[in-house]
């Protein structure tokens, strides 16, 4: 990539990255209250998981709606005519913010499961996945081949962490001692 199409990629993440400011703030509060069920009453933290989960799948889907639908007016608004090829690229990483807002909320769940090292080994598989796959599609792609990166790498890590939490929860209900595995 240049410049200038590291510019376009550049102004359409940056809005991406704001949506992601309120799941963010919400999830500051989530994690503190996730860790004091988790202690008292398991089933219960896991209700609040599920609870603010359902709460940023909708935020998602609304915002990624309106990023898709109306990425040419906010990409013009914002950054004017020359970012015209900006346009495609938050229409794509509209598609990711499902994904990266789960990704955020199961990161911190993971961390107050005592799985650093799990949420180390899958956050180092994402990183690797995304510099690959950057690599061998941007030189034919371009600045659109990013964004795809970013929205497959994060549902690579969604997924990751989406099975180990629910193996934890499924172990702990059924009586296994979930932090030596």
């Amino acid at each position: 990539l240049n410049e200038v199409s590291t510019g376009y990629y550049s102004a359409a993440y940056s809005i991406f990255m704001g949506a992601i400011f309120i799941p963010l703030a919400m999830i500051k509060v989530f994690f503190p209250n996730f860790i004091s069920l988790f202690q008292h009453n398991k089933k219960a933290a896991f209700e609040l998981l599920n609870k603010y989960s359902t709460y940023f799948i909708i935020y998602s889907l609304v915002i990624g709606l309106i990023f898709y639908f109306f990425s040419k007016f906010i990409i013009l608004l914002i950054f004017g005519d020359d970012f015209n090829s900006s346009i495609e690229v938050l229409q794509l990483l509209s598609f990711a913010l499902f994904a990266i807002v789960l990704n955020r909320l199961y990161n911190y769940v993971l961390i107050a499961l005592k799985q650093d090292k799990y949420y180390f080994y899958i956050t180092l598989i994402g990183t690797l996945f995304n510099v690959t796959l950057n690599f061998f599609l941007i030189p034919f792609y371009g600045i659109v081949s990013a964004a795809l990166a970013t929205f497959i790498t994060e549902l690579v890590v969604l997924l990751l962490a989406f099975i180990k939490i629910n193996r934890i929860k499924k172990n702990m209900f059924l009586g296994y001692n979930v932090y030596n595995k």
